[in-house]
């Protein structure tokens, strides 16, 4: 605006009343003009202030997925060193450290005790920051909450599930020179159970669903129960499908597969009946055997998609693929957070519903 139309402004502002030229005048189109010019910069300030703010906070965002991880990330195993969590667990490292955005180091450390509940407890107790992810056994832990073990906490709501590194399912091994010779002959028989703490649960309702009255021992480990199994001890054990695999393979012909806990045949086994053939495929979520990785509940929204990403590409990845398979196991990743959401409700669910046919024999 020129000087003529800020005396035009000046004249309308100060009314009516006569108006002379000079100083008197002057002094008010210096004024006016004035207040225009300081309104005009106060607009272009507070503009410049939010715009400003406006990409401060994305540049804030971008900064914070750009930076993680700043440093190694620790992968809790609950389970001891040289077992299939660890296996598992080593294979995944390098791979998982090839898709993070910074390819950071990740650090296997085997917590053990109690069964996997101290090392899934530190999981759950770590902080939410993506530094501290792990790699558990959703069945034990499942039979472990339902039994009211893990002091108060909820593997549903206490942790975040990232990715899948194997869902095997169980294989039911019998003695070849045992009482039965089909899981079609558990039916009104009282049924020789041995278990450990991992699969007792499952043991225990399978046998009931097949028809049998389970007499349940329990074992410390597996380096027991199998020399159990192999003098005919017990009737049954149930195993993760690729360790089952292992032990026919060494038992020198003393034990048979009498079941395929899941829906699918087998290359490995083709005569041996699965769950859909015996009337059973409703079981499969409980008889799943999933491993899942997992954060604490609270991880940053933006490191959940990290990692998520991360994980789901690293276990469909072909050398992690080609790593496992050589390694025995049955890779099964590409599983997104939301899909395993699903998955761990639904075997808590089948767990907790079928708690009145194995906690009573588990308590004994």
């Amino acid at each position: 605006m020129g000087w003529n139309g800020i005396d035009k402004y000046a004249k309308d502002a100060v009314g009516p009343q006569r108006v002379t030229e000079g100083t008197d005048f002057q002094r008010i189109s210096k004024e006016v003009y004035s207040m225009k010019r300081d309104k005009m910069k106060m607009v272009i300030l507070v503009t410049g202030i939010f715009v400003m703010s406006l990409m401060s906070s994305h540049v804030q965002e971008g900064f914070a997925a750009s930076v993680y991880p700043e440093r190694y990330i620790s992968l809790i195993v609950p389970y001891a060193a040289g077992g299939g969590f660890d296996t598992q667990a080593r294979i995944l490292a390098p791979t998982l450290k090839k898709h993070l955005p910074n390819q950071r180091d990740i650090i296997v450390r085997n917590v053990t005790g109690a069964g996997g509940r101290v090392g899934s407890v530190e999981l759950i107790k770590a902080k939410p920051d993506g530094y501290t992810i792990g790699l558990l056994d959703t069945g034990s832990l499942a039979i472990v909450q339902a039994m009211d073990q893990l002091g108060g906490l909820d593997l549903r709501k206490d942790l975040i599930w990232l990715g899948r590194t194997e869902s095997p399912g169980f294989l039911l091994l019998m003695p070849t020179k045992g009482r039965f010779k089909s899981v079609r002959e558990f039916k009104g028989q009282q049924v020789r159970t041995g278990f450990t703490t991992q699969e007792a649960a499952q043991t225990i309702t399978l046998v009931k669903a097949l028809g049998g009255q389970p007499y349940a021992t329990a074992y410390s480990g597996t380096a027991e129960v199998i020399p159990a199994l192999r003098r005919n001890d017990v009737d049954l054990y149930m195993v993760t499908y690729t360790s089952g695999l292992k032990y026919l393979a060494s038992a020198e012909g003393e034990l048979m597969a009498g079941l395929i806990c899941r829906t699918d045949k087998r290359p490995e086994l083709p005569n041996v009946p699965n769950l859909k053939d015996v009337g059973l495929e409703s079981m499969a979520s409980v008889l799943g055997g999933d491993r899942l990785l997992a954060a604490p509940a609270g991880l940053p929204e933006d490191v959940k998609k990290i990692l998520g990403e991360a994980i789901g590409k690293a276990t469909i990845d072909p050398e992690f693929v080609s790593n496992m398979e050589k390694a025995g196991y049955i890779p099964a990743g590409g599983a997104n957070p939301e899909e395993l959401k699903n998955l761990v409700s639904q075997m808590f669910g089948a767990l907790l519903n079928s708690k009145d046919q194995w906690a009573p024999v588990l308590i004994k």
